[in-house]
Parts: structure tokens; sequence; C-alpha cells
């Protein structure tokens, strides 16, 4: 039996108390970009992760299969994390190198010839902070040409 304990004070009647076990914050999705973001946790993990740095071509393709725009002359590591790549977009001749994190909640954009540096944490998300449940709200991110991060 769950104990609702009375206000503190009035300003507190008619607000209720939140159960964090009983909310999860995480991305809205429909049922498909869920069984989407599976998919590709699959293919990343069998796939894009343990190919030799030399099979760019090969992560770029698969890039491709999942909706990302990613120019033909981009380099991706193989060490890179890229998250719901439908919403990547990378330019000409960018790169992208070791243990990168690409977060792509929202729409996330690489210029042409931008260097993202290892160990970079790009999140396109961010949590509505003002709502109880901080829900998490999809950003966008645009890095320009020519741009070292």
């Amino acid at each position: 039996m769950s104990h609702n304990p009375s206000p503190a004070n009035e300003s507190q009647i008619g607000q209720t108390n939140f159960d964090h076990r009983n909310r999860r914050m995480f991305l809205p999705q429909t049922f498909g970009g869920r069984v989407a973001a599976t998919c590709w946790t699959v293919i990343r993990t069998v796939l894009f992760r343990p190919s030799l740095p030399v099979m760019n071509r090969w992560r770029v393709f698969l890039l491709h299969l999942f909706g990302a725009q990613v120019d033909e002359s981009a380099v991706i590591h193989p060490s890179a994390l890229i998250h719901f790549p439908w919403n990547l977009t990378v330019g000409a001749e960018a790169h992208i190198f070791q243990k990168v994190i690409i977060n792509c909640m929202g729409p996330v954009e690489i210029g042409e010839r931008t260097r993202i540096s290892q160990y970079t944490h790009l999140c396109a998300g961010t949590h509505e902070y003002q709502r109880r449940d901080m829900r998490i709200r999809p950003c966008y991110i645009k890095i320009g040409p020519d741009v070292w991060v």
C-alpha cells in the first residue's frame, strides 16, 4: 500500500508527488524508430566497429543504409560511436576520429573539411529541466566548414 503524505504547506496543495520509479527519461520514439535504433546497434556492433581502419567506404555505406548523409570523401574511424545515424550529415573531406561519440537525437551537421578530434562527445539533445519528468528534447547541432573540434 502506497502512503502519500499530506502537503507541508498550502502552496503544495494540488501538487502530486513525482515517483521517479514509474517514470523513465528517454527519447520519445515511434515503434519504427525503436526498431531502427535496435537494428543499427546490432549492425554497428557486428559490422561497423570491428572493421579495419582502411575500410572507410564500408562504414560510409553502412551509415548510408541507415539514412545518414555522409560524403564519400569523409573519413569515419571504426571506434566512432554514432547513435541515430539517420539524423547525421557529414560534409566532404570531414574526419571523425577515434572514440568520438555523436548522439544524433536531433539533426547533426558536420561541415566540409571539419575535424572532430578523438574523445569528443557531441550530444544533440537536452533535458526539459522545467518539467517534473525531465523529458529528453532533441536539439540541433551545426558545425560549419573548416572547423576543428
